[in-house]
């Protein structure tokens, strides 16, 4: 029987959650996840934990904020004048903007404060700083040509 390698696609069912309980993601009674191994988008730990699995198998992991999704950082709190951001919607606390930089990549950040001279913007991601669990059931394993770079 095939066994998950980078390059396989693969299709599992997760849920994952938080150190005190709290549900983040599950796909139980949703469309299972479908992806190739080894890809960026997917958090490296879920990568290692699969290397190896077979489908039917299911593996519980724990993934550190180092190994999910970074430590919270102060740094990636920043002010920007208000009028250096230009959008058509009304910048609200709470709500999520992408900003691009001189050289065209995008980041994403939440809106924390909304002055009428300066945005305070956080661009850590939501669950920077937790420990994650997640519960991985690998369904099933179909081998591509793929290659990841």
């Amino acid at each position: 029987m095939t066994t998950a390698q980078i390059g396989s696609e693969v299709t599992i069912h997760i849920t994952g959650r938080l150190a005190d309980g709290t549900l983040i993601i599950s796909t139980q009674d949703a469309e299972p996840y479908t992806f190739v191994v080894g890809d960026e988008a997917v958090l490296p730990g879920i990568t290692q934990a699969l290397i190896g699995m077979r489908p039917g198998e299911s593996k519980e992991i724990t993934l550190t904020p180092e190994n999910a999704f970074g430590q919270w950082r102060e740094d990636l709190i920043i002010q920007v004048p208000r009028s250096e951001l230009v959008t058509d919607e009304e910048l609200q606390p709470g709500m999520g903007l992408k900003i691009r930089d001189a050289s065209g990549a995008t980041f994403n950040f939440l809106v924390v404060e909304v002055t009428p001279e300066v945005v305070t913007l956080d661009g850590n991601h939501p669950l920077a700083g937790q420990t994650v669990h997640f519960k991985l059931d690998l369904i099933g394993i179909r081998d591509t040509d793929q290659s990841i770079d």
